[in-house]
């Protein structure tokens, strides 16, 4: 079949240290999701489908949700020992999505290739291939698939599918392309069946998880008319409902989905008393802007943060002030 696909001759370099170094480590971010998982599961198979050994790592373990993707099972939570280790790392705007230990270790690595699509990466590696366009960084790997010329196998497939499928909300965001569609078309083809897959990734709830949910929505909290909705998560709330962090997982989108809200902020409270921040937009505040200023970035329409420990609420506060401060200039423009 003919490709889809091309990548940009900025990228080319990328693609030959990937073609000529012989072991790397794939690496997936702290808090995995579907993205990250699935692109470096798939990018593990093209590594050793040229030949080379790959190991997966990821800072935590992949969520239950993900269990049923071929290639979650091997991934390590420690680095490899040995010398001569390049590394990949996928869908990651910075070395600290790995944590402030693992990253400072994921720096001595050599050669660093970086794939990304989010538009605040700081294009950290010794070579980069970041498409801000891609829906998803899945869409990165399915393109050096078809670049390199190696079939993409149905590990691949499902795992490039989950990829995609996760990072535009099941094709709902703005993100997705008409290539996105292709492109999955030629997974369909390649044996991926959606409707199983989405029936692991949309249709499976614990009691906990709705438990959670339904606490951390009815305590919601609105601001400038109804624009701004936010809300949290704690460690007790967790405890209360026994749940994991894992099941806060769609929480902020749930949030965004009420009608009259553009811009919604979900606070988790992470083991170590800091703050996970993530930003949602229906597109009138870019929120890539407003985790920026918070040490944060990733998209227009969602975006993050990590907040040091402290009260729940202040933080609430401030990032909802941002957000309303970049509101009024745009009130002032109109």
């Amino acid at each position: 079949m003919p490709p889809l696909t091309s990548l940009p001759p900025d990228a080319l370099p990328a693609v030959d240290a990937l073609r000529a170094h012989r072991r790397w480590i794939v690496a997936s971010h702290m808090n995995p999701d579907g993205d990250t998982l699935g692109s470096a599961i798939a990018l593990k198979q093209l590594l050793r489908a040229l030949g080379h050994e790959v190991r997966h790592f990821c800072p935590d373990p992949p969520p239950r949700s993900f269990d049923f993707l071929a290639g979650a099972e091997a991934v390590e939570t420690t680095l490899p020992s040995g010398d001569g280790w390049g590394l990949a790392a996928l869908d990651a705007a910075d070395l600290g999505r790995f944590g402030e230990a693992w990253g400072a270790k994921l720096a001595d690595l050599s050669p660093l290739v970086v794939i990304d699509h989010h538009i605040s990466n700081k294009s950290f590696g010794t070579y980069n291939v970041i498409l801000p366009h891609d829906a998803a960084t899945g869409e990165i790997v399915f393109r050096l698939f078809e670049h390199l010329g190696i079939d993409i196998d149905e590990i691949s497939a499902n795992a490039l599918y989950t990829a995609i499928a996760t990072d535009t909300g099941s094709f709902r965001y703005d993100g997705t392309s008409p290539l996105t569609h292709r492109m999955v078309a030629r997974l369909i083809e390649c044996g991926v069946h959606p409707g199983w897959i989405n029936q692991q990734l949309f249709e499976r709830m614990a009691r906990t998880t709705l438990l959670l949910h339904s606490r951390a929505l009815a305590e919601a909290q609105f601001r400038s008319d109804g624009l701004i909705a936010t809300t949290c998560v704690t460690r007790q709330m967790l405890a209360d409902a026994g749940a994991v962090d894992e099941e806060c997982e769609g929480i902020v989108e749930r949030l965004r989905a009420i009608e009259g809200v553009d811009t919604a902020i979900f606070v988790r409270e992470l083991l170590d008393g800091s703050l996970k921040v993530s930003f949602r937009s229906k597109g009138r505040v870019d929120v890539n802007a407003v985790a920026g200023r918070f040490g944060g970035g990733g998209h227009v329409r969602a975006s993050g943060c990590l907040l040091a420990p402290g009260p729940v609420a202040e933080a609430l506060a401030a990032l909802s002030a941002a957000v309303e401060e970049q509101l009024g200039q745009l009130a002032g423009r109109s």
